[in-house]
């Protein structure tokens, strides 16, 4: 019960963590469902939700981090999701944490139109009469004045992405960086060229919610980037007012937001609809959960039992479940002669030994799904449900432990062998690793287990500086269509050391069709799935699901991770009155 509940408290935190990280394109589970599409949206009020971490990245470029949920509301995009898509709309599309827009569900914002004449290039038109937010008691707002974004503006953006000192893209992407160009066509026309990368190319600079926003140059210039809260201009629909470190963070809508709600009974109204979003930075879990139980909080994001205990003590209650955003892996040196690894029989082996029903049902409570990588079942259009994969892939996950020392007898272990696998030092996740040492152990594998402190871990990941094998949790959007296409862990200098001609010849027909042929682009993957997961380049973990809960008053909200989405939202205040008066 111990490492159920201090894993369940791990996997729970750095899913929410990487929310900072998240966009969000496809089916969630979802057990209730908002009414609120079919009343009339009322203006006013104030959506306040708890958070459990400080949300101070405004701007991914100087801070060198992804944008945080407060900078996603304020700033914008050139394309984002398709509200009409959304469980609004046609229900294509759940918006949530494993979902990103691909160019069949995003829809113009700042970028009105846009089209995509050949691989690696795509014209767009700026959206004209789009306003800079005005916020008079801030001076960096009072530099742009409030003035019409311009095409200029955009190409400036651009620029400082590209030229900034230790850019994001100059590290993560320098291959891009160097190739990438953006160049007025036109009084509002714009084109990207991403050549030598084009799914790169619409991850950084379309709508990937990580990096690319529309920063106002004469902020930039003024300040060199906006790492103040006090500095944050975007043109999006709403302007951060306040920020206090580890506390919370206000914002405001913005007066003259040029958005328009496409779909419903608002059809036609100016967004947003709330007047105020307020962030309740709370760590403790008891204390944000006393927050939201007592109706302080419109919405929150929990663990599955605490959901399932608030559900159930408080029924009229919302919910969505969706899978967490980052998948876990096991990954290991296969490139050295010298350890077992490059030995796929092997590899296989220490798969069969892992029960994943036991992880899924009793460490879990059956909150979980056992095959999320490389891609999750909410990206149906490459997704393979496991009871679908051929048999020898279905195999792998059903905790055979003869034939796993079958297999190593086979490639040469009958004895098994010793090993070591580094884990970061935090949220019992050495715990969780006892339970992988044991079941290994069954089969003749003995696992040392070496806990790093986090920043030290976080270097080795990055630095692939491990020597055998290493537990790591992949980034939100790493699951996500249609960046899995870019098949990143499998080629190249990947983390897992993945050296694989067939993945690598695949790919080379998946990049001539990625973005401007995406039914083919897809086809070449979802056929490809079968022979990446029964290869067992990486160990894959169950991913467990996290809830969105939220109360009835909060209306056109349906789970929704995306913050900028949260500009449909409005509250019925009256329902919200009559609720919390009968509590």
């Amino acid at each position: 019960m111990k490492v159920k509940k201090a894993f369940a408290s791990f996997t729970f935190l750095i899913a929410v963590l990487l929310l900072l990280l998240s966009c969000g394109s496809n089916t969630a589970t979802s057990d209730s469902t908002s009414e609120g599409f079919s009343e009339k949206p009322e203006y006013g009020g104030t959506l306040n939700f708890v958070y459990p971490f400080d949300v101070g990245i405004y701007d991914p470029v100087s801070q060198g981090q992804m944008m945080g949920p407060v900078g996603m509301l304020v700033l914008e995009q050139l394309l984002g999701e398709d509200w009409t898509k959304g469980p609004a709309g046609s229900g294509e599309v759940a918006w949530v944490m494993n979902v990103t827009p691909a160019p069949d569900t995003s829809m113009g914002v700042p970028a009105e139109s846009w089209e995509i004449p050949e691989l690696g290039t795509i014209n767009f038109k700026v959206r004209q009469d789009v306003q800079w937010a005005l916020n008079p008691e801030s001076e960096a707002s009072r530099l742009m004045n409030g003035r019409e974004f311009t095409a200029d503006d955009l190409i400036d953006s651009f620029n400082y992405m590209m030229q900034y000192p230790n850019s994001p893209i100059q590290f993560w992407a320098p291959i891009l960086a160097g190739t990438a160009t953006m160049k007025m066509t036109g009084p509002w026309e714009v084109t990207l060229k991403t050549p030598t990368d084009p799914l790169g190319g619409w991850n950084w600079f379309v709508c990937s919610g990580s990096w690319f926003y529309l920063f106002p140059p004469e902020v930039i210039e003024k300040y060199g980037g906006m790492e103040e809260w006090q500095n944050v201009v975007g043109t999006g629909p709403f302007m951060l007012t306040n920020s206090v470190t580890g506390s919370s963070a206000t914002l405001k809508k913005n007066p003259d937001y040029w958005g328009i709600d496409p779909i419903g009974p608002g059809k036609g109204n100016q967004l947003p609809y709330v007047d105020d979003i307020k962030f309740l930075v709370i760590p403790d879990t008891s204390t944000s959960d006393a927050v939201f139980r007592t109706g302080k909080a419109d919405m929150t994001v929990t663990a599955a039992e605490t959901a399932n205990n608030f559900i159930q003590n408080t029924p009229e209650l919302q919910h969505r479940s969706y899978l967490q955003g980052n998948s876990g892996v096991i990954m290991m040196r296969t490139d050295k002669t010298s350890l077992p690894y490059g030995d796929k029989r092997v590899r296989q082996a220490m798969m069969l030994a892992i029960n994943y029903s036991a992880l899924k049902d009793d460490l879990y409570g059956g909150e979980a799904e056992i095959l999320t990588f490389p891609v999750t079942s909410e990206n149906k259009q490459v997704y393979i449900p496991l009871e679908d994969m051929p048999g020898e892939v279905q195999t792998l996950f059903s905790h055979n432990t003869d034939k796993a020392r079958e297999l190593l007898t086979d490639a040469g272990y009958s004895e098994g062998f010793t090993a070591s696998i580094i884990v970061p030092n935090i949220f019992g996740i050495p715990d969780f690793a006892s339970l992988i040492k044991s079941m290994w152990h069954e089969v003749g594998i003995d696992l040392e287990i070496q806990p790093q402190e986090f920043s030290v871990y976080n270097s080795m990941v990055y630095a692939r500086s491990y020597d055998e094998i290493m537990l790591v949790y992949l980034p939100v959007g790493s699951v996500a269509y249609p960046s899995c296409l870019s098949l990143s862990y499998f080629r190249g200098e990947s983390i897992g050391y993945v050296n694989d001609p067939v993945i690598d010849s695949v790919f080379q027909e998946i990049k001539k069709n990625v973005i401007i042929n995406m039914p083919e682009a897809n086809r070449l993957y979802r056929d490809l799935l079968p022979h990446i997961v029964e290869q067992v380049h990486y160990l894959p973990l169950p991913s467990v699901y996290t809830y969105s809960l939220w109360w009835p008053w909060l209306k056109n909200y349906y789970g929704e991770i995306p913050w900028r989405l949260f500009m449909y939202s409005w509250i019925d205040q009256d329902l919200k009155e009559e609720i919390l008066e009968g509590e």
